[in-house]
């Protein structure tokens, strides 16, 4: 990038709105905008650089991103970056290597809504979320569907078995009583996988 902001210079004589990570001297990497312009001045040539701290734009896009993929109510991933995951490890998938993907509907779910409120429910699905999280190996993605549907992506290199157990054991898991507000509740799941 900095080779094509000198070529810039060498050709057009400025560039505008650059972005570049600089790096600060406590080892933390700031993002900013660069702009300049080559002047010549009694024949010598100077580079004019203005460098903006970006921090602020990169914070609030960072935050806009979470919002557009993020689940606002478990922090799991959503619709959205479900499919758009799904399509991408589709897309670039190894030779030999296999996706499963895993669909679950929680049952009970809405008995628990209507009997307790949905001020529980929506805890229940935050705990859920977190078994979810915690029942996952390194490289699957979770995301919350809506409602009470959540699905995970997993990519199996070549070299592993695919293992039906492995989702009995999520089912167990999901179907744990837990206490939330004083008030026992418990819901199952359906779990489909392809």
């Amino acid at each position: 990038a900095r080779m094509k902001r000198l070529n810039l210079l060498d050709t057009q004589g400025f560039y505008e709105l650059a972005e570049v990570d600089m790096l600060h001297s406590s080892g933390r990497v700031i993002p900013g905008l660069i702009s300049a312009q080559r002047r010549r001045i009694d024949g010598e040539s100077f580079d004019i650089e203005i460098i903006l701290d970006n921090s602020e734009r990169k914070a609030y896009e960072r935050a806009i991103m979470e919002a557009a993929f993020v689940d606002s109510m478990t922090g799991l991933q959503n619709r959205a970056s479900f499919e758009s995951y799904l399509r991408q490890a589709l897309a670039t998938l190894e030779p030999g290597c296999r996706i499963t993907l895993a669909y679950i509907d929680l049952n009970r779910f809405k008995q628990v809504n209507d009997q307790h409120g949905h001020s529980i429910g929506d805890k229940l699905l935050r705990v859920i979320a977190d078994r979810l999280r915690g029942w996952t190996s390194k490289g699957d993605f979770i995301a919350r569907l809506g409602g009470d549907e959540f699905a995970i992506v997993s990519v199996i290199p070549a070299a592993f078995e695919f293992s039906a157990l492995r989702f009995f054991d999520l089912g167990t898991q999901i179907a744990q009583h837990v206490t939330i507000d004083d008030k026992m509740v418990q819901v199952g799941a359906a779990i489909g996988i392809a």
